[in-house]
C-alpha cells in the first residue's frame, strides 16, 4: 500500500526498481508490462509464467538432482 505514511525513500526505490524492471528484455526475464496507483495501492503487472516460482517447484518436488540443478542455474544466469 502507498500513502502518505510511505517512507519517500522507499517510493523512490520501488520506482527505480519499476524503472530498470521496464527496460528489461530478455526470454530468461520475467518481464515487466506496466503499473497503476489505484487509491492507496500500486499495482505491478507482470508477464504470467507458467510452472511458478523456484520455491514452489522446492515445495512440491524438494531439492532438485544436479542434472535439473544446473539447468535452472543457467536460465537464471543467461538473464543475467
Amino acid at each position: 500500500q502507498v500513502d502518505g505514511q510511505s517512507d519517500k525513500k522507499d517510493v523512490e526505490q520501488l520506482q527505480n526498481e519499476i524503472n530498470i524492471c521496464s527496460s528489461m528484455r530478455h526470454p530468461n526475464i520475467v518481464s515487466y508490462l506496466g503499473s497503476r496507483k489505484e487509491g492507496h495501492f500500486l499495482c505491478i503487472f507482470l508477464e504470467f509464467v507458467p510452472g511458478g516460482s523456484m520455491s514452489s517447484v522446492l515445495t512440491t518436488f524438494g531439492a532438485l538432482n544436479s542434472k535439473v540443478l544446473s539447468v535452472a542455474t543457467m536460465g537464471c544466469l543467461r538473464g543475467l
